[in-house]
Formats: structure tokens, sequence, C-alpha cells
């Protein structure tokens, strides 16, 4: 309760590498999604209001026959305190950096009596997985698609040649893949770390807010 830290890791290399052909000692990842999770997570400040309806929601909760026990002495904290921002402190990857299994690529401690904190806020942060191996994914089938084109497309064309045609070669079809809005608009923007295609309009949609309405 005084102190807690976590850090996430992605422990082994995918299946999906020794499919797509990727070699045995390039076990790399590239880091993406903290971003998207901190904003919808942290963004807004906790409230009072919010805390007397999970305080009525943990009532019908059943632990065990008994009433689901919480210590809402710490969220109060977080409003009286704090304005209601969740004191804890996240130490991450720049997103789009390369790592491999079994680094650390995020450290999240909460202290000075909030150390709870960080148990509940290192369960979002481990979604990451999913948006981190699709842009891992993306730029391992860049790597394929330039693959094909030195080997069998036009010889005049030049190294930058083969780099725009591979990077709108594939799009990624999550919107017809996913199984929320959410995850269509995230795994589409992964894919597009590497690539400048996708077919899920909401992902191009949001990269482009996110580039500050800017061409990409």
């Amino acid at each position: 309760k005084d102190y807690s830290c976590y850090q996430v890791t992605l422990r082994k290399r995918p299946v999906w590498m020794d499919t797509l052909g990727v070699p045995k000692d390039d076990t790399r990842f590239i880091f993406y999604g903290l971003q998207q999770i901190i904003q919808d997570v942290l963004q807004n400040p906790i409230t009072t209001e919010e805390i007397d309806e999970a305080d009525r929601y943990f009532q019908t909760a059943r632990q065990n026959g008994s009433s689901f026990q919480w210590d809402r002495s710490v969220w109060d904290r977080i409003v009286d305190e704090n304005n209601g921002i969740i004191p804890i402190k996240i130490e991450a990857l720049p997103e789009g950096s390369t790592f491999f299994p079994g680094e650390p690529v995020i450290q999240i401690t909460a202290k000075d009596g909030f150390g709870e904190l960080a148990a509940w806020f290192e369960t979002k942060m481990l979604q990451l997985w999913f948006t981190t191996e699709v842009a891992t994914m993306s730029r391992h089938f860049l790597d394929y698609s330039e693959k094909l084109f030195q080997n069998y497309g036009d010889p005049a064309w030049s190294e930058q040649d083969r780099k725009i045609l591979s990077q709108k070669f594939i799009a990624d079809f999550s919107d017809r893949s996913c199984a929320s809005a959410q995850d269509s608009e995230r795994l589409g923007m992964a894919w597009l770390t590497s690539h400048r295609t996708t077919s899920t309009m909401a992902a191009g949609y949001q990269t482009w807010k996110a580039a500050g309405e800017k061409p990409n």
C-alpha cells in the first residue's frame, strides 16, 4: 500500500514470425500503443460522482459471498488532495522504439500510501501487447514486400521507389477482423507505423487527427 512498482515485458517471439519467414535470431518488437491508453484512462480527473457510482457497484459485486471490499479512502484522497489526478508515475520507451522479449518497456510506480494504484493500472498498460504486435508485424511485412519488389520488380526502380511501393502494397483490413470500433482504430493506426495504406477509414482519420490534421 505504501509503495508499489510494476514492470511490463513481452516474453517471447510470436509464432507468426516463423510463418512470415522472419529469421530465428530476429526477436525484435516495435513498441506502440501506450499513448492511446493513457489518453483513454488517465486524461480526465476522477470525480466524487464516479467514486460514489463505484461504491454502489461494489456493493452488488460478490467476493466469496460478501460485498467486494475496496479501499474507497484511497480514491477520496485522489479527489481531495490531488484534484482527481491519479498519482502514479509511468516510465516507458518512446513510441516506435525497438525492444526485445523480456526487456521491460513500461514501469509503473505509486507511493506515499497510493501503492495499490499501480496494480489497478498495470492491467490497462498490458493491453498494448496487441498494438505492439501489429506494429511489429507491419514492419516485418514491409521487409517482406521490399524483398518481393527487389527480386521481381522493375530493375530500374530505385531503393526509394521500392520503399514507397512496399509501404502501399499491403492493407490491414482490420475493420473486418476486429471485435470493436476501438480495436479497429488502434490496430489500423499500429499498421500505419510502417505502411501508408489502410482499409480502415476510422484508423486513417485518427492518425490524421493525431498528426495535427496533416496529410500522412
